[in-house]
């Protein structure tokens, strides 16, 4: 994968970052499934841990080891974070009893384990947490299949869970968007392994037919193209189309992974388009921070003497996401230095 399709899928990433923090501003009218984004990053994932996989460099261990080491500094931080804006609930125990009520879902929470074992649930504002939660367990349970026998996984294993499991899936529920448990298994967890698998799959099949993908490569990007708009307006219907992005999300993948990604192409002429990457290089710090800066952008902005009409709020959630994101990337980079 050359720098440039890199360049390509930072500048989806930060789309799809920008459109998570919008649709948790709560002020951008019409979107109703912005949540579909962080299916776009689940299979981004997969395609990033089968071409890490296909370098033979590491084991299961050491690549989960290596993603804990760079994602949980910047988790613990806004973890910290919110769990300060939270004081009020979390000193609101009486007794021992409560006391253990308010503060067992930290231990899930910091072991990241939140999605496994029985339900706990907490008041701590942290959107990110489940999410980081899912990607450790669901890339760790795929590099496993893989490591343990390749051509099994990718020929049997992954294509018969990926249909079953989406069966299953949308027979639940019409929306991916499920915080539900089935026993000692998530929904969430299952959602996220799902997308990784299918990412996975895009990534060995580009792989194992280069030629035939380059071939076609102006077909495959006019079908990337048309799939990327039918993915941002579903976003914006009251009715739920979720089902469609087990067609839709491969098809953009695949856009990005022929030579002359139109991304690539979209990006580099779009006014500010170079934006789009450099917010892509920070999406996890930007979804994990997010939440308990929202927080403290919408509590400032109400006590506001005047009325704010919902366009300051938008720009101020994003300017304020972005800054936060920035600095808590600076901050643990330097420490990852140290």
């Amino acid at each position: 994968m050359t720098t440039l399709r890199y360049r390509s899928f930072d500048a989806l990433k930060g789309l799809m970052i920008l459109i998570v923090v919008l649709h948790h501003s709560l002020f951008v009218k019409g979107m109703h499934h912005g949540y579909l984004a962080v299916d776009m990053f689940f299979w981004i994932a997969g395609v990033f841990l089968m071409r890490d996989f296909l370098k033979k460099e590491q084991t299961t261990v050491q690549y989960t080891y290596r993603r804990l080491r760079k994602a949980f500094p910047p988790y613990l931080l806004s973890f910290g974070l919110a769990a300060v804006l939270d004081y009020k609930h979390l000193a609101s125990f009486t007794d021992f009893d409560s006391f253990i009520e308010v503060f067992s879902p930290f231990v899930s929470f910091l072991t990241l384990t939140e999605e496994m074992g029985p339900p706990l649930h907490s008041y701590v504002i942290l959107v990110g947490g489940w999410f980081l939660s899912v990607l450790i367990i669901g890339g760790f349970l795929l590099y496993s299949l893989l490591e343990y026998n390749r051509r099994l996984a990718t020929k049997v294993l992954l294509p018969v869970m990926f249909i079953l499991g989406y069966t299953f899936v949308f027979q639940v529920s019409p929306e991916v968007e499920n915080f539900s448990k089935l026993g000692c298994f998530s929904f969430p967890l299952l959602r996220g392994f799902l997308g990784m698998c299918g990412g996975a799959m895009v990534y060995a099949l580009s792989v194992g037919y280069p030629e035939l993908l380059n071939k076609n490569g102006q077909l495959v990007n006019v079908g990337a193209i048309l799939a990327f708009v039918f993915f941002l307006c579903i976003m914006f219907t009251k009715k739920s189309f979720d089902a469609q992005l087990v067609i839709l999300i491969p098809l953009i993948l695949s856009g990005l992974l022929v030579s002359g990604s139109w991304a690539e192409k979209c990006y580099r002429r779009l006014p500010f388009g170079g934006i789009l990457p450099r917010l892509g290089e920070i999406s996890l710090e930007i979804f994990l921070i997010h939440s308990p800066v929202i927080h403290i952008v919408h509590s400032c902005l109400k006590n506001m003497p005047v009325a704010v009409s919902p366009a300051v709020y938008v720009l101020a959630d994003v300017f304020a996401v972005v800054v936060a994101a920035v600095l808590l990337h600076r901050v643990c980079a330097r420490r990852a230095g140290a």
